[in-house]
């Protein structure tokens, strides 16, 4: 494997932001879920590349996904929803293309259908318990990926600002500061929103997204919404975004 490799980086960054919060938690039994998402999606990969006939190659983006899931999905439900989501999310990445180009987030669109079949909140266990420093460090290292490596402040920094500031404008009793610090959507905004397989490439179009997965979160929290359950509104969000701007990139 080469160790240069964005994704392998990512994930090395994912797996301190999941053993902080073995520590914070004190509670090593939580391992099971990281060891199931990470095993279905890696198995699931490797499986749907066979039935593709597709020549061999590290299952990295499988194991990034896996690690995803793992820190979204509570480590408390039954076993087999990470694994079910892993699954779902390695058949997206290998079956629902268009112009061999993926359309969904794989991590969003495999936790969020379990989500919704098994009438459940996606959980955000992992990086919503941040309260110091210490662990804000490892909530942030995946920002030396995503906008340094990877170039996509453009999507990141667009939605942050618009999303606290819609959020500011819904309920000011809390400044926009405290939005734009959630550890929720750090996360979210940090590591899924710039998954480079599934946004755009263009500058602007960067731009556009973040925004719009801004305004989508928004609307999406609303009661209006109530009786219409996305399960998660960023999640859903996201991946409606990435179904408008598919052929977008």
């Amino acid at each position: 494997m080469n160790f240069r490799d964005t994704r392998l980086q990512l994930s090395f960054f994912l797996i301190l932001i999941f053993l902080s919060a073995i520590f914070n938690f004190n509670n090593i039994y939580f391992l099971k879920v990281l060891l199931l998402s990470v095993g279905s999606t890696v198995l699931f990969d490797l499986l749907f590349l066979k039935l593709r006939k597709v020549e061999f190659f590290p299952p990295t983006a499988a194991l990034t996904t896996g690690l995803i899931i793992s820190l979204i999905t509570s480590p408390t439900l039954p076993f087999y929803e990470p694994v079910l989501a892993g699954g779902v999310a390695m058949f997206f990445k290998n079956f629902v293309k268009i112009e061999n180009h993926h359309i969904l987030n794989p991590a969003g669109i495999g936790v969020l259908s379990i989500s919704i079949l098994a009438n459940h909140n996606v959980s955000w266990w992992t990086v919503s318990f941040q309260n110091s420093f210490f662990f804000y460090v490892f909530l942030l290292l995946p920002a030396v990926v995503s906008m340094l490596r990877l170039k996509r402040f453009k999507i990141t920094l667009p939605f942050l600002f618009l999303y606290s500031l819609l959020s500011f404008i819904m309920n000011p009793k809390l400044s926009p500061l405290n939005y734009l610090t959630d550890p929720t959507i750090l996360f979210f905004s940090i590591v899924m929103l710039p998954e480079p397989m599934t946004t755009p490439n263009n500058a602007r179009r960067q731009i556009a997204f973040g925004f719009l997965i801004a305004v989508l979160s928004i609307l999406f929290s609303l009661s209006l919404f109530r009786n219409f359950r996305t399960s998660d509104p960023l999640i859903f969000s996201l991946l409606i975004g990435n179904l408008i701007f598919y052929r977008l990139r």
